[in-house]
């Protein structure tokens, strides 16, 4: 009897696997823009009427890395969650020419995907653009050009840019740089600090220029986070990426680093902004930042907000203990503010924020 109920335990256990697995959305597939193949996964709750999709930062980033974060697996639980590699990013496969590094071809990738995935899942469903860093300029774009852009019910800008360059970056590194020397933080890194900033003309930016306050940025986050300014990213997600991934290679870096200096130097020639067409942008837009984002200062969301006076609603939230990354850094708070912005958007009597 005994080896009976064993055996039936057994039975059940694999069948309540099976079930679980298919109460999951897991697909797997390739959007084609003639020569270009981006790979995109799709995952997440199938009975969730809202689907998430992430425009990874870069220009040259990765999609397949939100798949690894606390806040992204949490957020699939409740919702559909669609990443992808961009052209010359991830794994993404296929042949194209410098004249490509745009974001015109950019934005017609885009409109390929959300076509497809608007097709395929989203027929009665939301579907919510989010961009992160870089991709705050491709979701811009996207909003402001894109053939399918009406299929977008909302738009998150996620620390996201939406012009080459200011000095929003330069001034908030100097002040935090500032207030770190007041408090007795990392003193000697900070006085280090304003002495690269103190070298640089604002008045007449060079794209070394540009590259060095990047680079003052990123350590000045690091050295936030090991000042416990900044809160440490969980790392088990990332060891996940990195060695447990089909997906990722050392070779997906060298395509990466072309598709930034490409896109970095097409976008500095021309001086994209895209400050002026944000009023074009209707969809009620959610606004993500880190309090000690170095990387976009938070002055860049300042600024967006004000330009986006069409926007049918329009929030700010800012993460106190974050910078680049709130994802990483205040995972819980970050999902938390997402279903917040959701429920918003089942509330028909929502007014503008100013």
């Amino acid at each position: 009897m005994k080896k009976w109920i064993g055996i039936l335990a057994f039975l059940c256990t694999i069948a309540c696997q099976k079930k679980a697995q298919t109460d999951k959305i897991l697909d797997f597939f390739y959007v084609q823009n003639k020569q270009v193949y981006m790979p995109v996964w799709v995952q997440g709750n199938p009975d969730s009427d809202k689907i998430i999709l992430v425009l990874h930062g870069g220009p040259g980033g990765d999609g397949s890395i939100y798949k690894y974060t606390k806040a992204f697996q949490n957020l699939e639980k409740d919702y559909i969650v669609v990443y992808f590699d961009q052209r010359g990013s991830g794994a993404s496969q296929g042949y194209f020419g410098l004249s490509d590094y745009n974001n015109d071809s950019y934005v017609k990738d885009l409109d390929k995907l959300v076509f497809l995935i608007a097709e395929k899942y989203g027929k009665t469903r939301d579907l919510i653009l989010l961009g992160h860093s870089w991709g705050g300029m491709l979701g811009a774009a996207f909003l402001i050009q894109g053939k399918q852009k009406h299929r977008i019910r909302a738009w998150i800008n996620n620390d996201g840019i939406h012009k080459t360059f200011g000095n929003e970056e330069y001034r908030r590194i100097k002040e935090v740089a500032i207030e770190q020397i007041r408090k007795g933080n990392s003193m000697d890194f900070w006085q280090k600090t304003l002495q690269s900033l103190a070298k640089i003309d604002t008045n007449n930016i060079s794209k070394y220029d540009i590259s060095t306050i990047n680079n003052l940025g990123y350590n000045g986050e690091n050295r936030l986070t090991y000042d416990h300014v900044i809160e440490a990213s969980s790392v088990p997600g990332y060891y996940d990426y990195l060695f447990n991934s089909s997906h990722y290679d050392s070779s997906y870096e060298v395509s990466g680093l072309i598709t930034n200096i490409a896109m970095f130097d097409n976008h500095f020639n021309k001086d994209v902004d895209l400050s002026k067409d944000l009023y074009k942008i209707t969809q009620p837009t959610l606004f993500l930042w880190g309090n000690y984002d170095l990387v976009v200062a938070k002055y860049v969301a300042y600024e967006a907000f004000e330009y986006m006076t069409n926007a049918q609603v329009k929030y700010i939230h800012y993460f106190q203990k974050s910078g680049h990354s709130a994802m990483l850094s205040e995972p819980d708070s970050y999902v938390a503010t997402l279903k917040t912005f959701f429920q918003r958007l089942d509330t028909p009597d929502e007014r503008r924020e100013n």
